[in-house]
């Protein structure tokens, strides 16, 4: 039986980072992923200014898997009441997962992780020693386990970790428009309030096509295909072609449950890392691998007995900015609520919005600058 200091679940963003950041750190890794790759992977594709630093500081170049960066962001309710918003600078830019998880994971493999795709997770023990993971192809041993397996986690549910999330559903489509459609789209993304208060729509521009979704929370879930075709509509893409279509879900953390134990912890969107404001997980996802990386470093020097670090990390550099980010949410919210559904007297708040997303500025430094901030704090309590 292999063995390696760190076994890794699961190689989008968070997992194929910690990878990277390990093996730099002289750690023997392991990154396991099910699909083959490149593989389609239902997302927007959208990398804020904060997920885009975090990449380069790694030393991995964000060009060769660049399709749009969009300056002009148009806000609707329900497809209607349109308020466009241009800006000096993009307000992120715009990637195929495919490819950019691609990236990641070959750059972790440059510094020495070995990575097996195409290899489904079976079963994972702790039998007090170490982990072993059974694979469809064999078994491993590791010292410690990171799980990176999205928000269907097998290892969030066998160590009881992140309990008891708050579930969004989500579908989301790659689409082809006629030509002249999909020029208007260059450099132009939209953001909408679909579904009173708390469900949202994008579409997203790429090269050749566009990325189109709705998400809604899981109480909602049987409507979600009637509010992504008035979506379509709406927007004047329901005769696009599609191209590829799939739905998943997203599990938000929710009071501070949990993320490691002993010699497993979670990252990315199985540990409920996902932009309460903007449904966005890639940065938080980038965060929480740095966390990781230097916890089970930590660990493998003998600095810690455990790594229950970890989660104090993500609770004073993750949780407060998810705090601050509900507030700035939820004040959104409520100007649609004031103003009717109507966008075009909101450029204030949304000009706070994509400084954020730019990465000008922090959600918590928005919360210490902005006046609003302070008025809504009460309704940090609102879940999602």
């Amino acid at each position: 039986m292999s063995t390696y200091d760190a076994l890794i679940v699961g190689a989008g963003p968070a997992g194929a980072g910690a990878a990277a950041l390990l093996a730099e750190g002289g750690a023997r890794v392991l990154l396991l992923e099910k699909e083959r790759f490149p593989r389609y992977k239902a997302c927007g594709g959208g990398l804020d200014g904060l997920a885009a630093r975090a990449l380069e500081s790694m030393g991995i170049d964000l060009e060769a898997v660049q399709e749009d960066a969009p300056t002009e962001l148009r806000i609707t309710k329900g497809g209607c009441h349109p308020a466009t918003y241009r800006f000096d600078k993009p307000l992120a830019i715009t990637t195929m997962r495919s490819e950019l998880d691609r990236l990641i994971a070959h750059a972790a493999a440059a510094r020495g992780a070995e990575f097996h795709d195409g290899e489904r997770v079976r079963s994972v023990s702790d039998d007090g020693l170490g982990i072993t993971v059974a694979t469809d192809r064999g078994s491993y041993r590791g010292r410690v386990l990171i799980g990176a397996d999205g928000a269907y986690s097998l290892t969030a549910r066998l160590f009881q970790l992140n309990r008891n999330p708050v579930r969004y559903v989500l579908t989301s489509a790659e689409i082809a428009p006629p030509t002249q459609v999909q020029e208007s789209w260059v450099g132009r993304a939209q953001i909408d309030i679909s579904v009173w208060p708390l469900g949202y729509g994008w579409v997203f521009p790429k090269r050749d096509h566009l990325s189109i979704g709705i998400g809604v929370p899981l109480r909602m879930a049987k409507r979600l295909r009637q509010y992504y075709d008035q979506f379509r509509r709406h927007t004047g893409l329901a005769e696009a072609k599609v191209l590829l279509q799939r739905s998943h879900m997203l599990a938000f953390r929710w009071k501070q449950a949990p993320l490691a134990t002993g010699r497993v912890l979670l990252v990315g969107d199985a540990a409920g890392l996902v932009d309460p404001n903007t449904g966005g997980g890639i940065a938080w996802g980038l965060r929480s691998a740095q966390y990781a990386a230097s916890s089970v470093l930590g660990y493998l020097g003998g600095e810690a007995s455990d790594l229950s670090g970890y989660s104090r990390l993500i609770d004073q550099g993750v949780e407060p900015e998810f705090r601050a980010a509900r507030i700035l949410r939820n004040g959104i919210v409520l100007r649609f609520i004031l103003t009717r559904g109507r966008a075009t007297r909101h450029k204030r708040l949304w000009s706070e919005v994509v400084r954020v997303i730019q990465g000008d500025e922090q959600y918590r430094e928005w919360f210490r600058r902005a006046r609003l901030a302070r008025l809504l704090t009460f309704t940090a309590a609102i879940p999602l």
